[in-house]
């Protein structure tokens, strides 16, 4: 079951967060059932224009993780929204295994977005990620919300501090890279 918790951090600091010398005020994850929460909140040196253009980047996204082997725009909702279909691919000691997931995502350009899970084209249950994003001087706020139930198993206690560790070490990784993408795409 190591494996299971081991890809499940994985999932989440792909999905997740985005910053170069990035702030993370606040990071929490936490489990209710099966279901993992992760709340976050992080100033980024960058503005919010760049930043959204990065998190919306879909065929880009493989740029923000090392555990993010795919990311492709497949298709657009009868609103215009856009579907993404994501590959993430995890190890923890011997253990790997692969997580697929179709989400639809809606924007609100260089504010807000949020990406639901199709749940009969992806290995989750239940997935749904939403970043706000506000002006902080020449920089960028981020609130970041992740709710994931993966489709597999994931023990209470180790998956739970896999997780929440994971999540502490990678999550300024995927932080800091969000925010040196951004960063170039608005130098002069």
């Amino acid at each position: 079951m190591a494996d299971r918790a081991g890809l499940l951090s994985a999932v989440v600091a792909a999905s997740v967060l985005p910053v170069h010398a990035s702030e993370v005020h606040s990071l929490d994850v936490t489990r209710s059932d099966d279901r993992f929460v992760l709340v976050a909140d992080a100033s980024l040196n960058a503005r919010p224009e760049p930043v959204f253009q990065v998190l919306t980047d879909y065929d880009g996204l493989v740029r923000l993780s090392s555990k993010t082997i795919e990311s492709r725009r497949i298709d657009r909702t009868e609103e215009g929204n856009p579907v993404v279909y994501t590959v993430i691919a995890g190890c923890w000691l011997v253990f790997c295994t692969t997580v697929k997931r179709t989400e639809v995502y809606v924007e609100s350009p260089y504010e807000h977005l949020v990406a639901t899970v199709d749940p009969e084209r992806s290995s989750v249950k239940y997935g749904r990620q939403e970043w706000a994003l506000q002006p902080e001087g020449d920089g960028t706020r981020l609130q970041y919300t992740l709710e994931l139930e993966p489709e597999f198993w994931v023990p209470p206690a180790i998956g739970t501090f896999v997780f929440k560790n994971y999540m502490k070490r990678g999550g300024q990784r995927v932080l800091d890279r969000i925010e040196a993408i951004a960063y170039e795409m608005d130098a002069p």
